[in-house]
């Protein structure tokens, strides 16, 4: 939380200081999402093209491997699922990928996560909408 709250805040601060110099404060807002997601997408595509566990078919092992990279991954969503929800939702395949990423997206909501047990990054992704669906 406290991660998320600097982030924004410091964003926030320059996108004041931006706007001052006359600089176009949306571009620069999207400069620095696309810089995000480029980061995130680099760490994602890292912990799914391990050599050492290739032929392993269970997604734990994957992140087991490099705990680190995915916990700076689950770290640099600032908070943030919606990178998550998004590629799940826009991806074709139903694999480790969608898996690590529906995994990432439940550690950052902790107790506010699903409580259901889910197998697959779309199942996943089915049960977070149908808990968060406006009546």
């Amino acid at each position: 939380m406290v991660n998320r709250f600097s982030y924004v805040l410091v964003l926030g601060l320059i996108m004041i200081v931006i706007s001052a110099c006359g600089v176009d404060v949306d571009a620069v807002k999207q400069k620095v999402e696309k810089q995000v997601e480029e980061t995130l997408n680099n760490k994602i595509n890292e912990l799914v093209n391990q050599e050492a566990t290739k032929f392993s078919s269970n997604p734990m092992e994957y992140i087991k491997n490099h705990q680190d990279l995915y916990n700076e991954l689950v770290k640099e969503s600032n908070g943030s699922i919606e990178y998550f929800v998004n590629e799940i939702k826009n991806s074709k395949e139903n694999g480790l990928k969608e898996w690590i990423l529906a995994k990432a997206a439940q550690d950052i909501l902790g107790k506010q996560g699903i409580k259901e047990e889910w197998a697959t990054g779309k199942e996943w992704l089915e049960k977070y909408e149908q808990l968060n669906k406006q009546p």
